[in-house]
């Protein structure tokens, strides 16, 4: 059995659009920076596009040094700079309870 690799993407934040990719990194879990980040909301509950299409709508750009998100006429800069917040905060996606940086 044999098979092709027809394209490559990565989803940096969960449940947003994904980044179509020439080439890929490989981290010790996934690709480099896929689902890196995830939205929750005041409680912790994780935003997924299960309950939440509307996410559909954002969409993704990568840079060197972190990723745009864009909605509608609006954009936003997420770094990839992992030192800047170190606050650990309590999520939940789906029935998983999880620790993650803030």
């Amino acid at each position: 059995m044999s098979f092709t690799i027809t394209s490559l993407n990565t989803y940096p934040i969960k449940s947003l659009g994904g980044v179509s990719l020439d080439n890929v990194t490989l981290s010790s879990k996934s690709f480099e920076y896929d689902r890196f980040w995830m939205l929750v909301d005041e409680d912790g509950m994780a935003f997924t596009q299960r309950d939440n299409p509307l996410l559909t709508l954002f969409q993704l750009e990568l840079s060197s040094n972190g990723v745009w998100v864009k909605y509608k006429e609006n954009r936003l800069f997420v770094s990839f700079d992992k030192t800047a917040q170190n606050e650990k905060i309590a999520v939940k996606l789906w029935k998983n309870n999880l620790i993650a940086l803030k």
